[in-house]
């Protein structure tokens, strides 16, 4: 399973890290339920993005807009002349 005890001893190390973050929630029960609603929120916030996304327009270059080429024009005019 482990290749070396290198990545034993980095298993290890993680795995004691969640079981202190696991005995820490079991300790405060506020802050599970805090964490949970949060990342109930996030959940919904993330769907909503993921249908604004689709619903957005594309991305569009400044040629697109009303006025682009009567002051490419003007500019040119004024290059002329000068």
């Amino acid at each position: 399973m482990w290749k070396t005890i290198a990545d034993w001893w980095h298993f290890f190390q993680n795995y004691r890290v969640m079981m202190k973050g696991s005995k820490f929630f079991d300790r405060n029960p506020a802050v599970q339920g805090r964490f949970e609603e949060n990342e109930d929120w996030l959940e919904e916030l993330e769907e909503r993005v993921i249908k604004l996304e689709s619903m957005a327009h594309p991305k569009c270059g400044i040629e697109g807009f009303d006025g682009y080429q009567p002051l490419v024009d003007r500019i040119e005019a004024l290059e002329q002349n000068k």
